[in-house]
């Protein structure tokens, strides 16, 4: 057991962020994931954040009466990728 393990699984039972347990704990953050790998695998992890763009322009380019196959065609993305879009919003 290293020293610096206690110290890396009690910040993530926190909650703290992979970034600031791997600087407080002196190590990298590929070590932090690796040991939390190993001994919390049923960790709960945090949802990543859509940073693209596309979403937004299928649900406005549909709400303004485009087909959903243009749509693919004017932002370069697969007819799947636009219905899978409009399924989510159609969902929430």
């Amino acid at each position: 057991m290293t020293p610096s393990l206690p110290t890396i699984l009690s910040a993530a039972d926190r909650g703290e962020r992979i970034a600031s347990i791997a600087a407080a704990a002196g190590v990298s953050v590929g070590r932090v994931y690796a040991i939390l790998r190993e001994h919390r695998p049923e960790r709960t992890r945090s949802r990543r954040t859509v940073t693209s763009t596309v979403p937004l322009q299928v649900r406005a380019l549909y709400a303004a009466g485009t087909k959903p196959r243009r749509i693919a065609e004017l932002l370069g993305v697969s007819r799947a990728y636009v219905y899978a879009i409009l399924d989510t919003k159609e969902q929430s």
